[in-house]
């Protein structure tokens, strides 16, 4: 019984040792994330008045896809991050970009990515295969189009500026947040009116209140011009 014993013993020790070696925790370590903080500092933003609705869409899938439990890395070892947590980082600096106040969101969120994947992420940015060139950064570019009358309506801006929507027939204009430029499409922000619009290089415009995209007016840019 004795060594029965201590060979029971030997195979427990082996066994947490591999568990280590391949970098997930033990057992006994909690095996769902706690997300209350994260939560909690979502909660406190948006009572504060910051748009961070897509944040906390993001937050609700990563609740779902860790509720059944998540396999912890071992201390110094590192995972893969789930698709579903890195959405939650690009919806923070995307509201970021968008003059919201997340910090304490984003500093609640390092945390959790330290104890689930064992690092901080960081998102690869979209960059255009055919960047400007810094002399042409600052260049004034329009897209026009036409509304459901046939009449015309502009918005313009720079690369990083403000832009403005000239709408047609004297109606009041509008102001837009440059958040980035794709290949395909400039992304704009209004932020009285709480939505987000894609002008795309083909001619499609579309919008969202940060629920699905919403076809817009077809239209087209015009050429660059200096400021």
């Amino acid at each position: 019984m004795i060594a029965f014993g201590k060979l029971a013993h030997s195979l427990v020790g082996v066994l947490a040792f591999a568990l280590m070696a391949t970098g997930f925790a033990l057992a006994d370590e909690p095996t769902i994330p706690d997300l209350s903080d994260l939560r909690a500092a979502v909660n406190t933003a948006s009572k504060r008045g910051d748009n961070v609705l897509q944040v906390a869409k993001a937050l609700d899938v990563l609740e779902k896809r860790v509720a059944k439990g998540w396999a912890f890395p071992a201390q110094g070892r590192t995972v893969t991050p789930p698709a579903e947590l890195l959405a939650v980082r690009e919806a923070i600096e995307m509201a970021k970009c968008k003059g919201e106040n997340a910090d304490g969101i984003l500093k609640e969120l390092e945390l959790v990515e330290k104890s689930m994947t064992g690092q901080v992420q960081a998102l690869v940015k979209e960059i255009p295969p055919n960047p400007l060139p810094e002399a042409k950064a600052k260049v004034v570019r329009v897209w026009e189009y036409q509304n459901a009358n046939g009449k015309v309506g502009t918005i313009s801006g720079t690369d990083g500026g403000d832009w403005i929507e000239k709408r047609p027939a004297g109606e009041p204009q509008s102001s837009f947040k440059f958040i980035r430029r794709t290949e395909r499409f400039t992304e704009l922000y209004d932020k009285h009116r709480n939505f987000t619009m894609n002008l795309f290089d083909n001619g499609e415009s579309e919008w969202s209140v940060g629920g699905p995209w919403n076809r817009w007016l077809k239209g087209k840019w015009l050429e660059e011009k200096k400021p």
